[in-house]
């Protein structure tokens, strides 16, 4: 990925006891039309071939593409999972991740 606007890389236990290292990767949003600009996203460790997120400008494709971010690590906690910073390190919540009803309207 080229351009990556921002990177996080966290540890993850996934309900059947799997280790994974996961990096999220969000690139820097490029203009695809007229009308239209994307991000390209991936969060390695949990996913392959995610398609780009396509926002009407640069502000929306980011925001979106956190969004996106957001609902798979939640899915992941759903089904089991636990995050943490660190392999060995101290598990941690959406809301240390994501800062406190910053992407889900509290």
């Amino acid at each position: 990925m080229n351009n990556i606007l921002i990177e996080k890389n966290i540890f993850g236990v996934s309900s059947n006891g799997e280790e994974k290292n996961i990096s999220i990767k969000i690139g820097a949003p490029r203009q695809t039309d007229e009308d239209d600009y994307s991000c390209t996203l991936k969060i390695s460790g949990l996913y392959h071939n995610l398609p780009e997120v396509i926002g009407f400008d640069p502000w929306q494709a980011v925001t979106l593409s956190l969004g996106f971010v957001h609902q798979n690590l939640s899915l992941f906690i759903k089904e089991g999972g636990k995050l943490y910073w660190e392999k060995g390190g101290n598990e941690v919540t959406m809301e240390e991740i994501f800062g406190n009803g910053l992407l889900h309207g509290e």
